[in-house]
């Protein structure tokens, strides 16, 4: 192999390390935003979960409506309340706001060692230097590396739906043809309901014992 091709070699090396940067870099900024709206949300249901039990007991209280009998609305309430303790501890445990800051730091970090790698190549690849040697790769390969450690390390919350939404802002990368690019969206949308689909669940059902309580 001349030196233009270990040259062009070396060029597609480190093309396909600043791809793995950027799609890093977008699968944690994805995580980031979908924990922000995991905090959000459960700081939310608790709170209206916390109204619709306080409604119900007023209601019994000043015997408005009368769709359940007393023994009913006292499990009804005691399931909510236990529905408030679980998110409670969800909050709590899993630090949504904090595991967020971590992965838009994360994000912050792949994306600023991504643009050290595109200065390398279009400086040394436009000047044609020589310098784009295999020690300057196996430098910043090392220091990927070790933020991906870290990155695999605080990456509880590692999510499929995030890394298709980075998929479908990368096509450039992922060569996505237009029914993989359906495809992907549809998971993407799966994986994002069913991530969420207990906050709607909980207030519909809620929702629906107090209608059906005033109604009745």
């Amino acid at each position: 192999m001349d030196k233009e091709e270990r040259f062009d070699n070396l060029c597609d090396r480190f093309g396909d390390l600043r791809n793995k940067m950027r799609t890093i870099s977008k699968t944690s900024f994805h995580a980031s935003t979908r924990l922000k709206v995991h905090a959000k949300y459960s700081a939310y249901t608790i709170i209206l979960v916390c109204l619709g039990v306080l409604a119900l007991s007023l209601m019994q209280a000043y015997s408005v409506g009368g769709g359940f009998d007393a023994k009913d609305i006292g499990l009804i309430q005691s399931f909510y309340l236990c529905v408030v303790m679980v998110y409670s501890f969800l909050l709590y445990k899993k630090d949504y706001a904090g595991f967020s800051a971590k992965m838009d730091a994360y994000s912050s970090q792949f994306f600023e060692l991504e643009m050290k790698v595109i200065d390398r190549l279009f400086e040394d690849y436009y000047n044609k230097l020589e310098q784009l040697e295999e020690k300057n790769y196996l430098k910043y390969e090392d220091e990927y590396n070790s933020l991906l450690k870290l990155y695999e390390e605080s990456a509880i919350y590692k999510f499929r739906g995030d890394y298709y939404r980075a998929q479908l802002e990368l096509p450039e990368f992922y060569d996505v043809e237009v029914h993989k690019w359906l495809a992907l969206n549809a998971k993407a949308i799966f994986w994002n309901c069913l991530n969420f689909i207990s906050y709607p669940v909980v207030l519909a059902s809620l929702g629906w014992v107090i209608f059906t309580y005033v109604g009745s």
